[in-house]
């Protein structure tokens, strides 16, 4: 099997067409499959993606369980995923290239050297209604290039949606990420790619679409979980990925500096407590006893300015 596609789903009724169809729509001179995690909904996914498996017999529905979660159901899908390379698509996004698969692929096999383990390209952001949110999406003003080894690795991620990888190391990554339990699998799994390889920018592939939306668990999540659950990300790769511990610890400190104010402010007293201790011991570690200072007056601030 040259490539397989990989599709996590959950209450995405209203989307799941778009994104099948986009990824049945491609043109190419391979075989490949098309693996569906349905995460056991309470819409009429599971009956539309049933329906679209019956129809094509290169999609591989996965049996029904009890509710995985995200990090559960990403970890099932990526396990079933045997092909040579694997495609990334979430159930509410989609693609508008109908070459796409197969310029990825035709990239990926001219890598003699291999010297690349992912390629992508660029992304639109849509909302719920298919306006557009953002023409193309940048990070650092540089989105469109490629990624060295050191960005993937230390959380300069291209799109899930865009991203096509080498599968033979994903039985190591997910032995290491068997334990992994929170919402940033693409930022775990690019991460642990890139100790592999570099991440190739392919300009000519059409733009896939990133939605953003409320039913999305990123979306609807409020803004001091997001930001404790790549805390709780970049603590998980610096347990597994020691030689980047340095910079890991940065990122976590920077994200334990937002959410520390935040919780104070919303008087969430078992977060802010737990999050006052993490950050004085972080800038401890680093001899920055200014910041802790700063850190007191800070809390103090919060507290009396509700």
């Amino acid at each position: 099997m040259k490539l397989s596609v990989f599709v996590v789903t959950y209450n995405h009724e209203k989307f799941i067409r778009q994104c099948l169809d986009s990824i049945l729509m491609q043109k190419v001179d391979f075989d490949y499959e098309i693996v569906i995690g349905e995460d056991s909904g309470t819409d009429q996914t599971l009956s539309i993606c049933e329906e679209y498996a019956r129809e094509y017999s290169q999609i591989k529905l996965l049996p029904k369980t009890n509710r995985l979660g995200i990090a559960g159901n990403w970890k099932r899908v990526l396990s079933e995923c045997k092909g040579k390379y694997v495609a990334m698509c979430e159930g509410d996004d989609y693609w508008c290239d109908p070459l796409k698969l197969q310029k990825q692929v035709d990239f990926l096999e001219s890598d003699k050297d291999e010297n690349f383990v992912l390629c992508f390209h660029d992304v639109m952001l849509k909302d719920g209604e298919d306006n557009i949110i953002e023409e193309s999406k940048t990070e650092g003003g540089i989105a469109n290039s490629d990624r060295s080894s050191y960005d993937l690795i230390t959380g300069y991620h291209p799109s899930t949606q865009t991203v096509m990888f080498r599968q033979k190391y994903l039985p190591e990554i997910l032995s290491v990420i068997k334990k992994y339990k929170y919402n940033n699998n693409d930022a775990v799994l690019f991460s642990l790619l890139g100790q592999y390889g570099a991440g190739k920018f392919i300009p000519n592939v059409g733009k896939s679409v990133w939605r953003i939306h409320n039913g999305s668990a990123w979306s609807s999540a409020s803004e001091i979980n997001k930001q404790i659950n790549i805390y709780n990300t970049y603590t998980f790769l610096q347990r597994v990925n020691k030689e980047y511990k340095n910079h890991y610890s940065k990122i976590r400190l920077s994200y334990a500096s937002k959410i520390l104010p935040k919780a104070v402010k919303d008087r969430k007293i078992a977060i802010s407590v737990k999050y006052y201790f993490i950050t004085c011991w972080l800038y401890l570690k680093l001899k920055d006893f200014k910041s802790i200072w700063n850190i007191q007056k800070g809390v103090i601030y919060n507290l009396i300015h509700k």
